[in-house]
Protein backbone atom coordinates (compact mmCIF):
# COMPACT_ATOMS: atom_id res chain seq x y z
CA UNK A 1 0.00 0.00 0.00
CA UNK A 2 2.54 2.18 0.85
CA UNK A 3 4.52 1.81 -2.78
CA UNK A 4 1.38 2.14 -4.40
CA UNK A 5 0.64 5.62 -2.68
CA UNK A 6 4.81 6.54 -3.37
CA UNK A 7 4.10 5.85 -7.32
CA UNK A 8 0.59 7.55 -7.44
CA UNK A 9 1.82 10.61 -5.49
CA UNK A 10 5.31 10.70 -7.77
CA UNK A 11 2.56 10.96 -11.16
CA UNK A 12 0.89 13.32 -9.74
CA UNK A 13 4.18 15.34 -9.04
CA UNK A 14 5.13 14.72 -12.51
CA UNK A 15 1.94 15.81 -14.01
CA UNK A 16 1.84 19.05 -12.24
CA UNK A 17 5.36 19.61 -12.83
CA UNK A 18 5.61 22.00 -16.19
CA UNK A 19 7.09 20.79 -18.79
CA UNK A 20 10.62 21.56 -19.59
CA UNK A 21 10.45 22.26 -23.42
CA UNK A 22 6.92 24.01 -22.88
CA UNK A 23 8.90 26.62 -20.21
CA UNK A 24 12.06 26.69 -22.63
CA UNK A 25 9.95 28.16 -25.20
CA UNK A 26 7.82 30.72 -23.47
CA UNK A 27 11.08 31.87 -21.90
CA UNK A 28 12.07 32.96 -25.42
CA UNK A 29 8.99 33.86 -26.96
CA UNK A 30 9.12 36.57 -23.48
CA UNK A 31 12.61 37.36 -24.29
CA UNK A 32 12.04 37.58 -28.16
CA UNK A 33 9.33 40.35 -27.14
CA UNK A 34 10.84 42.22 -24.53
CA UNK A 35 14.34 42.49 -26.61
CA UNK A 36 15.01 46.27 -27.09
CA UNK A 37 15.68 46.49 -30.82
CA UNK A 38 19.09 48.63 -30.17
CA UNK A 39 20.21 49.06 -34.01
CA UNK A 40 16.65 50.77 -34.55
CA UNK A 41 16.74 52.86 -31.38
CA UNK A 42 20.41 54.00 -32.41
CA UNK A 43 19.30 55.16 -36.02
CA UNK A 44 16.76 57.62 -34.90
CA UNK A 45 18.45 58.51 -31.96
CA UNK A 46 21.50 59.30 -34.78
CA UNK A 47 18.96 61.33 -36.83
CA UNK A 48 17.44 63.31 -33.50
CA UNK A 49 21.05 63.84 -33.13
CA UNK A 50 21.26 65.72 -37.07
CA UNK A 51 18.23 67.29 -36.55
CA UNK A 52 19.55 69.01 -33.07
CA UNK A 53 23.34 69.35 -33.53
CA UNK A 54 23.51 69.84 -37.45
CA UNK A 55 25.26 72.87 -37.72
CA UNK A 56 28.29 71.71 -35.48
CA UNK A 57 28.32 68.05 -36.68
CA UNK A 58 28.44 68.74 -40.85
CA UNK A 59 31.96 69.27 -42.19
CA UNK A 60 30.55 71.75 -44.41
CA UNK A 61 27.70 74.45 -45.08
CA UNK A 62 25.51 72.31 -46.78
CA UNK A 63 24.51 75.53 -49.12
CA UNK A 64 28.25 75.56 -49.71
CA UNK A 65 28.95 75.70 -53.79
CA UNK A 66 32.34 74.38 -54.85
CA UNK A 67 32.56 73.44 -58.82
CA UNK A 68 35.73 72.68 -58.80
CA UNK A 69 34.49 69.76 -56.68
CA UNK A 70 31.43 68.98 -58.35
CA UNK A 71 30.63 65.33 -59.24
CA UNK A 72 32.97 64.24 -56.74
CA UNK A 73 32.68 60.42 -55.94
CA UNK A 74 32.16 59.03 -52.32
CA UNK A 75 35.68 58.55 -50.14
CA UNK A 76 35.65 54.68 -51.15
CA UNK A 77 35.86 55.04 -55.17
CA UNK A 78 38.42 56.34 -57.47
CA UNK A 79 38.97 59.88 -57.05
CA UNK A 80 37.28 60.49 -54.21
CA UNK A 81 38.18 62.41 -50.39
CA UNK A 82 37.83 61.83 -47.03
CA UNK A 83 37.15 65.92 -47.19
CA UNK A 84 33.60 64.82 -49.00
CA UNK A 85 33.34 61.72 -47.26
CA UNK A 86 29.97 60.85 -49.38
CA UNK A 87 30.88 62.86 -52.04
CA UNK A 88 29.23 66.28 -53.96
CA UNK A 89 26.76 67.38 -56.60
CA UNK A 90 26.98 68.93 -59.48
CA UNK A 91 27.14 72.28 -57.70
CA UNK A 92 30.53 70.86 -56.07
CA UNK A 93 27.85 70.93 -52.41
CA UNK A 94 28.88 67.99 -49.88
CA UNK A 95 26.23 65.31 -49.60
CA UNK A 96 26.72 64.44 -46.00
CA UNK A 97 26.40 68.04 -44.80
CA UNK A 98 23.47 68.02 -46.98
CA UNK A 99 21.71 65.19 -45.64
CA UNK A 100 22.22 66.06 -41.70
CA UNK A 101 20.71 69.36 -42.73
CA UNK A 102 17.48 66.98 -44.31
CA UNK A 103 17.19 65.35 -41.15
CA UNK A 104 16.62 68.48 -39.68
CA UNK A 105 14.40 69.65 -41.71
CA UNK A 106 12.38 65.90 -41.88
CA UNK A 107 12.37 65.81 -38.05
CA UNK A 108 10.97 69.34 -37.55
CA UNK A 109 7.75 68.58 -40.17
CA UNK A 110 7.47 64.86 -38.46
CA UNK A 111 7.00 66.54 -35.10
CA UNK A 112 4.59 69.05 -35.67
CA UNK A 113 2.46 67.07 -37.90
CA UNK A 114 2.46 63.98 -35.53
CA UNK A 115 2.05 66.29 -32.45
CA UNK A 116 -1.31 68.45 -34.40
CA UNK A 117 -2.75 65.67 -36.45
CA UNK A 118 -2.42 63.21 -32.96
CA UNK A 119 -4.45 65.62 -30.77
CA UNK A 120 -7.07 66.32 -33.45
CA UNK A 121 -7.55 62.44 -33.95
CA UNK A 122 -7.43 61.87 -30.62
CA UNK A 123 -9.66 64.50 -28.96
CA UNK A 124 -12.21 63.94 -32.13
CA UNK A 125 -11.90 60.15 -31.30
CA UNK A 126 -12.33 60.28 -27.55
CA UNK A 127 -15.29 61.77 -27.89
CA UNK A 128 -16.85 60.08 -31.36
CA UNK A 129 -16.21 56.67 -28.76
CA UNK A 130 -17.74 57.65 -25.61
CA UNK A 131 -20.84 60.32 -26.99
CA UNK A 132 -21.81 58.52 -29.47
CA UNK A 133 -25.15 58.84 -30.92
CA UNK A 134 -24.99 61.67 -33.50
CA UNK A 135 -21.41 62.87 -32.34
CA UNK A 136 -20.54 59.77 -33.49
CA UNK A 137 -22.09 59.99 -36.73
CA UNK A 138 -21.04 63.10 -37.63
CA UNK A 139 -17.15 62.07 -36.86
CA UNK A 140 -17.21 59.17 -38.64
CA UNK A 141 -18.60 60.69 -41.77
CA UNK A 142 -16.01 63.28 -41.92
CA UNK A 143 -13.44 60.72 -41.47
CA UNK A 144 -14.90 58.77 -44.21
CA UNK A 145 -15.25 61.89 -46.54
CA UNK A 146 -11.27 62.76 -45.38
CA UNK A 147 -9.81 59.24 -46.09
CA UNK A 148 -11.45 59.47 -49.58
CA UNK A 149 -9.43 62.52 -50.77
CA UNK A 150 -6.43 61.23 -52.33
CA UNK A 151 -3.30 63.46 -50.76
CA UNK A 152 -1.57 63.92 -53.45
CA UNK A 153 -4.49 66.24 -55.44
CA UNK A 154 -5.08 67.56 -51.58
CA UNK A 155 -1.29 69.06 -51.80
CA UNK A 156 -1.65 70.59 -55.43
CA UNK A 157 -5.05 72.11 -54.02
CA UNK A 158 -3.13 73.88 -51.32
CA UNK A 159 -0.05 74.59 -53.10
CA UNK A 160 -2.07 76.65 -55.38
CA UNK A 161 -3.50 78.52 -52.59
CA UNK A 162 -0.34 78.30 -49.76
CA UNK A 163 3.04 79.31 -50.15
CA UNK A 164 4.98 76.03 -50.42
CA UNK A 165 7.59 75.44 -47.47
CA UNK A 166 7.00 74.04 -44.04
CA UNK A 167 3.60 74.93 -42.76
CA UNK A 168 2.01 74.13 -46.18
CA UNK A 169 3.46 70.16 -45.96
CA UNK A 170 2.80 70.26 -42.36
CA UNK A 171 -1.06 71.23 -42.97
CA UNK A 172 -1.74 68.89 -45.35
CA UNK A 173 -0.30 66.01 -43.40
CA UNK A 174 -2.42 66.75 -40.22
CA UNK A 175 -5.17 67.02 -42.75
CA UNK A 176 -4.51 63.62 -44.08
CA UNK A 177 -2.77 61.34 -41.24
CA UNK A 178 -5.69 62.50 -38.16
CA UNK A 179 -8.07 60.26 -39.70
CA UNK A 180 -5.78 57.23 -38.31
CA UNK A 181 -5.92 58.54 -35.10
CA UNK A 182 -9.44 58.85 -34.81
CA UNK A 183 -10.42 55.41 -35.87
CA UNK A 184 -8.44 54.10 -33.68
CA UNK A 185 -8.90 55.91 -30.58
CA UNK A 186 -12.39 55.53 -31.24
CA UNK A 187 -12.50 52.19 -31.19
CA UNK A 188 -10.29 52.08 -27.83
CA UNK A 189 -12.86 54.62 -26.05
CA UNK A 190 -15.57 52.30 -27.31
CA UNK A 191 -14.32 49.44 -25.56
CA UNK A 192 -13.52 51.47 -22.35
CA UNK A 193 -16.80 53.69 -21.99
CA UNK A 194 -17.75 49.78 -20.82
CA UNK A 195 -15.60 49.35 -18.65
CA UNK A 196 -16.34 49.14 -14.71
CA UNK A 197 -14.28 52.12 -13.93
CA UNK A 198 -15.90 54.34 -15.85
CA UNK A 199 -19.44 53.13 -14.51
CA UNK A 200 -18.35 54.15 -11.14
CA UNK A 201 -17.09 57.18 -11.91
CA UNK A 202 -20.40 58.35 -13.55
CA UNK A 203 -22.27 57.47 -10.22
CA UNK A 204 -20.22 59.08 -8.28
CA UNK A 205 -21.28 62.04 -9.98
CA UNK A 206 -17.81 62.81 -12.39
CA UNK A 207 -18.65 65.24 -15.13
CA UNK A 208 -17.91 63.84 -18.85
CA UNK A 209 -15.14 66.45 -19.51
CA UNK A 210 -13.34 64.88 -16.06
CA UNK A 211 -13.91 61.44 -17.71
CA UNK A 212 -12.77 62.44 -20.95
CA UNK A 213 -9.10 63.91 -19.47
CA UNK A 214 -8.94 61.84 -16.23
CA UNK A 215 -10.18 58.06 -17.24
CA UNK A 216 -9.82 57.83 -21.36
CA UNK A 217 -7.14 59.85 -22.34
CA UNK A 218 -4.46 58.17 -19.93
CA UNK A 219 -5.73 54.66 -21.15
CA UNK A 220 -5.26 55.65 -25.08
CA UNK A 221 -1.93 56.87 -24.44
CA UNK A 222 0.25 53.52 -24.73
CA UNK A 223 -1.91 53.21 -28.63
CA UNK A 224 -1.32 56.99 -29.18
CA UNK A 225 2.54 56.13 -29.11
CA UNK A 226 2.77 53.66 -30.91
CA UNK A 227 0.51 54.89 -34.05
CA UNK A 228 3.00 57.83 -33.42
CA UNK A 229 6.18 56.04 -33.71
CA UNK A 230 5.07 54.23 -36.46
CA UNK A 231 4.04 56.96 -38.36
CA UNK A 232 7.48 59.10 -37.54
CA UNK A 233 8.68 57.18 -40.83
CA UNK A 234 5.45 57.48 -43.32
CA UNK A 235 5.95 61.44 -42.09
CA UNK A 236 8.97 61.36 -43.47
CA UNK A 237 8.58 59.35 -46.31
CA UNK A 238 5.59 62.00 -47.32
CA UNK A 239 7.37 64.80 -46.76
CA UNK A 240 9.82 63.42 -49.28
CA UNK A 241 7.62 62.57 -51.87
CA UNK A 242 6.08 65.88 -51.52
CA UNK A 243 9.50 68.31 -52.09
CA UNK A 244 10.49 65.43 -54.66
CA UNK A 245 7.52 66.67 -56.50
CA UNK A 246 8.28 70.28 -56.03
CA UNK A 247 5.02 70.70 -53.66
CA UNK A 248 6.81 70.59 -50.51
CA UNK A 249 10.04 71.86 -48.98
CA UNK A 250 11.73 74.60 -51.36
CA UNK A 251 15.47 75.56 -52.22
CA UNK A 252 17.28 77.18 -50.51
CA UNK A 253 15.87 75.19 -47.84
CA UNK A 254 17.62 71.37 -47.97
CA UNK A 255 15.36 68.49 -47.83
CA UNK A 256 15.83 65.10 -48.35
CA UNK A 257 13.22 64.41 -50.97
CA UNK A 258 14.54 67.29 -52.56
CA UNK A 259 18.04 65.96 -52.84
CA UNK A 260 16.44 62.79 -54.76
CA UNK A 261 14.86 65.48 -57.24
CA UNK A 262 18.21 67.17 -58.05
CA UNK A 263 20.08 64.07 -58.63
CA UNK A 264 17.82 61.99 -60.69
CA UNK A 265 19.04 63.35 -63.74
CA UNK A 266 22.32 62.04 -63.45
CA UNK A 267 21.88 58.78 -61.89
CA UNK A 268 23.72 57.16 -64.76
CA UNK A 269 26.60 59.13 -64.10
CA UNK A 270 26.53 60.32 -60.12
CA UNK A 271 24.60 57.10 -58.43
CA UNK A 272 25.49 58.73 -55.22
CA UNK A 273 23.20 61.78 -55.66
CA UNK A 274 20.38 60.12 -54.70
CA UNK A 275 21.14 56.69 -53.26
CA UNK A 276 22.90 58.65 -50.47
CA UNK A 277 19.39 60.48 -49.15
CA UNK A 278 17.50 57.41 -50.47
CA UNK A 279 19.38 55.61 -47.91
CA UNK A 280 18.50 58.12 -45.11
CA UNK A 281 14.80 58.09 -45.96
CA UNK A 282 14.50 54.01 -45.87
CA UNK A 283 16.58 53.88 -42.52
CA UNK A 284 13.98 56.59 -40.95
CA UNK A 285 11.35 54.90 -42.08
CA UNK A 286 12.20 50.97 -41.31
CA UNK A 287 14.44 52.01 -37.71
CA UNK A 288 10.45 53.47 -36.62
CA UNK A 289 8.24 50.65 -37.73
CA UNK A 290 10.60 48.26 -36.17
CA UNK A 291 10.96 50.64 -32.92
CA UNK A 292 6.60 50.98 -33.63
CA UNK A 293 6.04 47.06 -33.62
CA UNK A 294 8.27 46.14 -30.53
CA UNK A 295 6.20 49.49 -28.55
CA UNK A 296 3.21 47.54 -30.14
CA UNK A 297 3.87 44.28 -28.56
CA UNK A 298 5.47 45.43 -25.27
CA UNK A 299 2.18 47.45 -24.61
CA UNK A 300 -0.03 44.48 -25.49
CA UNK A 301 0.48 41.52 -23.35
CA UNK A 302 -1.67 39.50 -25.51
CA UNK A 303 1.26 39.44 -28.02
CA UNK A 304 4.30 38.82 -26.03
CA UNK A 305 3.88 35.42 -26.82
CA UNK A 306 2.88 35.10 -30.52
Amino acid sequence: MAERHASVHERRMTSDRPKTGVRTVTLVARGRATRVPVVSCAVLGLVLLCAVAGPWLAPHEASEIALAESMTPPFWRSGGSLTYPLGTDMLGRDILSRIIAGARVSVTVAAYAIALSGGLGAALGISAGYFGGVADALISRLIDIQMSIPAIPLAMLFAAVLPPGEGMVITIIVLTYWTWYARIVRGEVLSLRERDFITVARVAGVSSPMILIRHLTPNVLNTLLVLATLQFGSVIVFEAGLSFLGLGIQPPQVSWGGMLADGRNFIEVAWWLITMPGLAIMASCLASNLLGDWLRDTFDPKRRLT
